[in-house]
């Protein structure tokens, strides 16, 4: 069976929504003191130090007694950890595919690009990718 783009977008929102639905459920068995006393939760880099303190804290007052256990590693790795039923909830990259694994958007990177102050691209009000065509390039992937 082959869904059309609608068919495709319908499914995903649904799929979202039926995970949105489960882990509201869970919260609210949490918050009542009836449900699990443990999250897992794998997390890239980036999250460690940028969103996961905020997450941790608001999870802390919402849900008093909670243990949170907390693994680093790769976007995939932490996908295949959720889809094995090891993890709970991941902070994870954009992916092309993430399969039917109901997620959402929470945040926004910016990023920076560090030049010598004699480069020619330091003297550019605006930069496009284009700009860095011929330039080598440092990176990291988390």
């Amino acid at each position: 069976m082959e869904l059309t783009r609608a068919g495709e977008v319908f499914y995903d929102r649904c799929i979202r929504i039926l995970g949105d639905i489960k882990l509201s459920a869970e919260m609210a068995r949490l918050a009542d003191g009836k449900g699990s006393r443990e999250i897992w939760n794998g997390t890239i880099y980036p999250a460690t130090i940028g969103v996961l303190p905020s997450f941790l804290s608001r999870i802390a007052r919402k849900c008093p007694g909670i243990r949170m256990h907390i693994a680093s590693g790769s976007t995939s790795d932490i996908i295949r950890s959720i889809e094995a039923g090891q993890l709970n909830l991941g902070f994870i990259r954009p992916v092309e595919n993430i399969g039917s694994l109901p997620f959402f958007s929470i945040s926004r990177e910016r990023y920076l690009l560090a030049v010598c102050k004699d480069s020619p691209l330091a003297a550019l009000e605006d930069l496009g990718i284009e700009d860095l065509r011929d330039q080598k390039i440092i990176s990291a992937i988390y």
